[in-house]
């Protein structure tokens, strides 16, 4: 009975790849001659002995000339794209209602239920936060300046967190950026970042996925 990579072995079998051989056949011709899944690892992954990496995920995919979320179990980590923001002024602006991106964790990093994405514009960091967590005195750090998504009536915003009085829901902030005095802001929700990730710097176990659904036709 597999137990994983049960999206992707009914891919191939949609495909008309059943057997390792013809899919190995598959993954030479779709990547200049050479496989970069042997066969014995294909074996294991149809077999569901061995989980796929984001890797040989991104491999299959190419092959079957799919989206890679299509080839993904749900195993692997999935978090949704909500907003970008841009660094030099703080403003988020959300994702448009046909845009489903996703950052993509490999199949070791345990899953954190409720946590959204922002990206920058220039989709080289992405800041998670918890929806259902809010900021308050227990999580509160102000031993340096704490980043921290601002929920106003004028729409979101990112700054790093100075000061706040949560009584009246208001917040002294900081951009970091040269000569920047602080401003204060009020807030209806504030939700402190939990996780920073530089996705230059890191390896291909996690990436952005993008998929843009089109604008289905009016009628």
């Amino acid at each position: 009975m597999i137990t994983v990579n049960e999206v992707l072995v009914d891919r191939l079998n949609q495909k008309g790849f059943v057997k390792n051989k013809d899919i190995y056949q598959l993954l030479l011709e779709t990547h200049g001659g050479e496989s970069p899944i042997d066969i014995t690892s294909i074996s294991m992954h149809t077999s569901g002995t061995r989980r796929i990496s984001l890797v040989q995920a991104k491999q299959y995919a190419k092959a079957l000339k799919l989206p890679l979320i299509r080839v993904l179990d749900d195993y692997i980590c999935k978090y949704p794209v909500v907003s970008n923001v841009d660094s030099s002024t703080g403003i988020m602006t959300p994702r448009g209602k046909f845009q489903n991106d996703y950052l993509v964790c490999n199949n070791d990093i345990e899953y954190m239920f409720g946590t959204l994405v922002v990206l920058t514009k220039s989709k080289n960091c992405a800041y998670l936060y918890q929806e259902a967590r809010t900021l308050n005195v227990q999580n509160l750090n102000l031993e340096e300046p704490q980043r921290c998504i601002f929920e106003t009536k004028n729409g979101d915003f990112m700054g790093h967190l100075t000061d706040v009085n949560f009584d009246k829901k208001e917040a002294t902030y900081i951009l970091l950026k040269p000569n920047f005095k602080p401003k204060k802001i009020k807030f209806n929700k504030c939700f402190p970042i939990n996780q920073i990730i530089h996705l230059r710097s890191i390896n291909h176990d996690i990436s952005v996925l993008e998929h843009a659904f089109h604008e289905p036709p009016k009628y």
